[in-house]
């Protein structure tokens, strides 16, 4: 919920930028135009800067908590299913920071959790939902670069850099929304993967003890890592001892 909430956040900065960057594009057509009207100017001005600075927090607080909650799922989805995942937790935070690598390794570790969390693969059409995340998530940072880089030498390019400014923001909230969706989509797989019984090592001198209303299971058997007990089972009593002393 935090996630989905910055991601909000950052969105509605986004539009607030359309507006204020729509405005001052319209200031400088009206500049050009003959008006000398300077106390606009200067409003449009610290309008687009407040702008950027809502920007740099939304970017700040969406990375935190996009990377902590990344993390975090990927840690409780290798807990579920040792295993089966192939990144590690570290990734979900490294795979960001190193140069080049950031470009694919994020995409490898959410397609990865995705894949993991369901153990009939791929489900609920997942490439066009991941796959989406990631490109327009590229697509948002090349077109922001871009952007950043158009010349203000005249008031007209000034006037084009706001409206490159316009097309940016407009794809932020695409990508924004598009990240909601696989933000969502994923923690839902993860949290509806079973927790697995948490059975210990069998040691000597100790049996397993099933459940009452549970089959007996055949003289020395030992669960396998992840096993889980049949759904139609009876579900065990609050605190049972599934291990306990073998007889003598």
């Amino acid at each position: 919920m935090a996630v989905v909430a910055a991601l909000v956040f950052g969105g509605a900065c986004s539009v607030y930028g359309i507006i204020v960057y729509l405005h001052r594009a319209s200031v400088v057509s009206d500049f050009l135009a003959g008006s000398r009207d300077l106390n606009r100017v200067h409003a449009a001005d610290h309008a687009v800067r407040v702008s950027s600075v809502l920007d740099l927090i939304a970017l700040g607080l969406t990375a935190i908590l996009l990377i902590t909650w990344l993390y975090r799922i990927s840690k409780d989805l290798h807990e579920k299913r040792p295993g089966h995942v192939q990144y590690s937790p570290g990734w979900a935070i490294g795979g960001w920071f190193i140069p080049f690598l950031s470009l694919v390794r994020p995409y490898q570790v959410v397609r990865d959790l995705w894949r993991s969390s369901d153990a009939n693969g791929w489900r609920g059409d997942p490439a066009s939902l991941v796959g989406l995340w990631w490109a327009t998530f590229l697509i948002a940072n090349f077109t922001s670069l871009v952007v950043s880089r158009m010349p203000e030498d005249t008031l007209s390019q000034f006037r084009s850099h706001d409206h490159g400014h316009v097309v940016s923001n407009v794809i932020d909230i695409v990508a924004t929304v598009v990240a909601i969706l696989m933000v969502r989509a994923l923690t839902r797989r993860v949290d509806a993967v079973p927790t697995p019984l948490l059975i210990p090592v069998a040691a000597y001198g100790m049996q397993f003890n099933p459940a009452p209303g549970w089959p007996a299971p055949p003289a020395g058997w030992t669960p396998p890592p992840g096993w889980q007990p049949d759904p139609a089972w009876p579900p065990a009593p609050p605190g049972w001892r599934f291990w306990v002393d073998a007889p003598g």
